[in-house]
């Protein structure tokens, strides 16, 4: 065997070159510099193949609160928005806002009559009249929370108040001695006032109770 380097003949069985030291059956294994770059591998495209698409993620669903529409509150924020609409029968109320403006109504009256009852002032008959368009509105907003009309509530308080003037004129006649004979019997509407009075108050605590629809719908947008 010849060197290739020095060209001195050398054993066949020979690894190195006796005179020179150079391999003779294999070439020497050098390491890559770690500052040269490393090669990448290309994509390879392969005829007929659809060329793959990047992936990207979608962007992050972006929260809205849009003006007007009801929110899901706690006591502070549902105290403001119970005396800012007062008067306001349109648009809806979540669940949190009604009951928290009944807890402050139901606070509000009994710290009132506690303090001035001691003085002998009574207020028990004199808080709901105070609160009564309040308290209705909110209850009307509260069922258009949920997709509900407002006309039972109506019904429901004209039958209420129809019935206490009819109480009311009983009691003062029977006081007086005017409502003698026949007229002190007890009607069978007297029987039943109260009972539908019952049912629909069932109900409506059912509806109050009931969660938003979380959608809009023809009284107002969904809650946030």
């Amino acid at each position: 065997m010849i060197c290739k380097k020095c060209g001195a003949d050398i054993p066949d069985s020979a690894t190195f070159c006796t005179e020179c030291g150079q391999p003779t059956k294999r070439e020497s294994y050098e390491m890559p510099s770690l500052d040269e770059p490393v090669q990448q591998y290309q994509p390879i495209n392969f005829p007929g193949q659809n060329k793959i698409e990047e992936f990207t993620l979608p962007p992050p669903p972006v929260i809205e609160n849009p003006e007007g529409s009801p929110r899901f509150v706690g006591f502070k924020d549902a105290v403001i928005l119970y005396f800012k609409n007062a008067l306001n029968f349109q648009g809806r109320s979540t669940r949190s806002e009604y009951w928290y403006s009944i807890l402050f109504y139901i606070l509000v009256t009994f710290a009132v009559t506690l303090i001035l009852g001691k003085t002998g002032v009574n207020l028990s008959y004199i808080m709901p009249v105070v609160f009564f368009v309040p308290n209705l509105a909110v209850l009307v907003r509260r069922m258009h929370d949920i997709g509900k009309s407002a006309l039972p509530i109506m019904i429901y308080y004209g039958i209420y108040s129809l019935m206490q003037v009819y109480y009311d004129y009983k009691y003062r006649s029977i006081l007086t001695g005017s409502f003698t004979g026949e007229r002190q019997q007890i009607s069978s509407i007297l029987l039943i006032l109260p009972l539908f009075l019952l049912i629909g108050g069932i109900y409506f605590l059912v509806q109050c109770c009931t969660m938003s629809e979380m959608r809009d719908n023809k009284y107002g947008r969904k809650p946030h």
